[in-house]
């Protein structure tokens, strides 16, 4: 096999998973739960009090500080809601894994052609942000059950996953945005 056809044919759980995940209703599927889980996360009550800062900004606080100004301003009642979510918050980074993987896959596939380095990193960028989303859900569990005494450290490894989780899920999300206009304009082409 020649260093080229090498590069170009790619083996093992990534190009495995690429072949698998590279399916149109595989994407929609998963698209709909993710669809499903944002409706449940809504109606379920998780949000602050208006005008209080948003989840996402409990998520990258960094600080100590920030932290506390986060959680004096949403309340206890608020405060222990978003905790009881986060129990249900644990099922969805596989679901969304899953349905950026797949529209990557799905629209990253060309006919007779493997997928090249690019394809596969942002293939794998919504399955490497999943640990990092545990590792933020179960950090955040910990310090909303000891409010009193929050620890500065938890607190910047907590945003520090969140923040890679984040880039990770942009980056993706900028490669299938790209991926969805090619494909709009390889189709309008053809026609």
């Amino acid at each position: 096999m020649s260093r080229q056809n090498a590069r170009s044919a790619p083996t093992g759980w990534i190009a495995a998973a690429y072949r698998r995940l590279a399916s149109g209703r595989i994407a929609l599927a998963a698209g709909n739960l993710v669809i499903l889980f944002l409706i449940v996360f809504n109606v379920t009550g998780t949000a602050p009090p208006a005008g209080a800062p948003t989840p996402l900004a409990l998520q990258l606080a960094f600080t100590k500080s920030g932290f506390r100004d986060v959680l004096d301003r949403w309340g206890p009642d608020a405060v222990a809601s978003y905790r009881d979510w986060l129990l249900l918050d644990y099922f969805f980074p596989l679901v969304y894994a899953i349905f950026l993987s797949s529209a990557v896959a799905t629209l990253s596939t060309r006919r007779g052609e493997a997928p090249d380095a690019v394809k596969r990193a942002l293939f794998v960028a919504p399955l490497l942000a999943v640990p990092f989303d545990y590792l933020e859900n179960t950090l955040h569990l910990v310090l909303l059950s000891h409010t009193g005494h929050l620890a500065a450290g938890l607190i910047l490894l907590a945003s520090v996953a969140a923040a890679v989780k984040w880039g990770l899920i942009a980056c993706t999300g900028a490669g299938i945005a790209y991926g969805f206009v090619r494909r709009l304009s390889d189709s309008q082409r053809v026609a």
